[in-house]
């Protein structure tokens, strides 16, 4: 049974004030000026954000208008009436921040997937976390948060409990993890997101060179994203490198101008017929 959070963490039906979604700058929670942003979706959850923190006026004035709070750029200034401060920051800059927030008795919570829950263990803080929400976040689009995974972790039952209510809010599906297990949930999604995100580029070039549609690409970059959903990645792959078609492979080199695109299509071969060997 987890146990009544101690000192301003709420408890029974109280719903906890919201302080300082920050303005994020790399991967993982970053304010979205799409309806469905993280912000917006613990507002309509009935949270009240109390006051918003951000580098530049502009981030800041934006952020809190659309959520109803304060703003500031002093985060010196952050006010004292408050019960969870969420750091959605830089990785680079989140032990600087989290040093200058003096408020041990609050319950602190960052948002990133490749940081240590300890890097907020600074002032005698009694509750810190992480609430990481898995998804990438782009300004043009919306994002369902009921399909989110919310990845989350506390130094103890009391913020286990908070952190997972306040998660609950922005999805249905909330995990509890271990800093080492978010690290490599983060590199995982480096690879399946981000470099993907990269080949598509590189795909993008390919076919413009050529006076070719991208748009061509959507039915196989849609079945292939549904095969492994349902058979592992593995199983799934297909493609000269798999089937060591060198006839095909030594045709897409001669193909290939770009420096780099050869390079990288040998060592993605070379990956490919390694890990089915």
């Amino acid at each position: 049974m987890i146990r009544s959070p101690p000192g301003r963490l709420p408890v029974g039906p109280r719903k906890p004030r919201l302080p300082g979604l920050h303005q994020r700058s790399l991967s993982g929670l970053r304010q979205n000026s799409e309806r469905h942003s993280p912000a917006r979706r613990l507002t309509e959850k009935g949270q009240h954000i109390v006051q918003v923190v951000a580098r530049t006026e502009q981030h800041a004035a934006a952020l809190a208008a659309e959520v109803g709070a304060a703003w500031t750029t002093d985060i010196d200034s952050i006010g004292r009436n408050i019960d969870v401060c969420i750091y959605a920051v830089s990785d680079a800059s989140l032990a600087e921040v989290a040093e200058r927030v003096n408020q041990p008795e609050v319950l602190h919570l960052h948002t990133a997937g490749s940081m240590p829950i300890d890097v907020l263990n600074v002032h005698h803080n009694k509750h810190y976390g992480v609430l990481y929400p898995f998804q990438t976040f782009s300004r043009q689009r919306a994002v369902d948060f009921d399909k989110i995974p919310i990845f989350i972790e506390a130094n103890d039952e009391p913020a286990e409990a908070m952190t997972a209510r306040l998660a609950h809010l922005l999805s249905n599906d909330v995990r509890v993890v271990t800093s080492a297990q978010r690290m490599a949930i983060h590199v995982a999604a480096v690879f399946a997101c981000n470099f993907t995100n990269h080949m598509y580029t590189i795909a993008a070039q390919i076919l413009h060179d050529q006076h070719v549609p991208f748009d061509i690409l959507y039915p196989l970059i849609s079945e292939t994203a549904q095969k492994i959903q349902t058979m592992s990645p593995v199983m799934a792959q297909t493609g000269p490198a798999v089937r060591n078609d060198w006839n095909v492979i030594n045709k897409h080199l001669t193909f290939l101008t770009d420096e780099q695109q050869r390079r990288l299509y040998q060592l993605i071969t070379q990956n490919i017929q390694h890990s089915a060997e």
